[in-house]
């Protein structure tokens, strides 16, 4: 008799609730279709970041830049003037350095066409890890003009468009530029 009379009330209570107005409400259940932000970062997909870099890369412009790191970059500004604010702001090749070690016999013009360091002749303080990046580009960029220069001139080795176009360089080369003689020695470039 105690189970009818709890199934009983169960149902009246049941029955009263819809009959008095009582809802009951069933909680909302929402499926998402993408992941979590966390989710996605442990995925390694960065959203904001790759947007970021699209955006970037859709408007180009120019990059502003500090005095400081232009100044690291290697401008120099003539008579005194604020290269950031002037026209005269001079960016230094590596040409210009290699004309400038030549002049303070630094560097110096092997037979072969090549650039040599020349520790020992040297006038003032110089990087010698800078100077030893600047030969190598350098050497390296000569190589592969004569190579070039070889592909040009059929019935030409090499070793005949080096020596061809070391005499060009060597009408470009500053005076007083150490050059290296056929029978080895070092002399200063004579200038007319």
């Amino acid at each position: 008799m105690i189970r009818i009379q709890r199934g009983a009330f169960a149902f009246a209570a049941f029955a009263a609730a819809i009959a008095g107005g009582g809802c009951i409400t069933i909680p909302a259940v929402v499926v998402v279709d993408r992941k979590t932000a966390l989710e996605m970062q442990a995925a390694g997909e960065y959203a904001a970041t790759s947007a970021g870099t699209t955006k970037d890369g859709m408007s180009p412009g120019a990059t502003p830049l500090s005095r400081g790191s232009l100044l690291d970059a290697g401008a120099e500004s003539r008579a005194g003037f604020d290269g950031l604010t002037e026209p005269w702001t001079v960016f230094r090749t590596d040409a210009d350095s290699t004309d400038e070690l030549l002049e303070r016999k630094c560097l110096g013009e092997t037979r072969e066409g090549t650039l040599a360091e020349r520790r020992e002749t040297c006038v003032g303080e110089v990087d010698a890890a800078v100077v030893a990046g600047l030969v190598q580009r350098a050497n390296r960029a000569r190589e592969q003009v004569w190579r070039w220069l070889a592909t040009k001139a059929p019935g030409k080795d090499e070793a005949t468009v080096r020596q061809a176009w070391r005499q060009v360089r060597l009408d470009e080369v500053p005076c007083g530029a150490p050059v290296q003689a056929a029978d080895g020695r070092w002399e200063s470039k004579a200038c007319h």
